[in-house]
């Protein structure tokens, strides 16, 4: 599947937890400041695309950021090879710089593996 986005997606080894859906997070598979996807081993059960959730972001260690928060819309359910993928669109920022700082390490870390 060819993705076209006006922000390029960052992977990255943070964890996610959606409000009320899991308790053990998942991980963070990529971030941009538009959207990001989660994944997890097994599909998350209720989550409908269309619909908004409070997502919770608890970055890696390395990166010295704290955890954040912000609204997303599921755009994507993407279930294959025994994995789950879900795609968010950002629909409301979060306040505080964690976000903005996060995004920026995982960025300086893209740039220093392509060297």
């Amino acid at each position: 599947m060819l993705e076209i986005r006006k922000n390029p997606r960052y992977d990255t080894n943070g964890r996610a937890y959606i409000s009320g859906f899991n308790e053990d997070g998942i991980l963070l598979k990529n971030l941009s400041i538009t959207g990001c996807c989660l994944k997890c081993p097994e599909k998350i059960e209720n989550i409908n695309i269309g619909e908004i959730y409070g997502i919770k972001i608890k970055p890696e260690r390395a990166s010295h950021t704290g955890e954040f928060e912000f609204q997303a819309e599921c755009k994507w359910i993407r279930i294959a090879d025994l994995v789950c993928e879900v795609g968010f669109s950002v629909t409301a920022s979060p306040t505080g710089k964690h976000f903005q700082n996060y995004v920026d390490y995982i960025t300086y870390q893209k740039k220093l593996t392509k060297q």
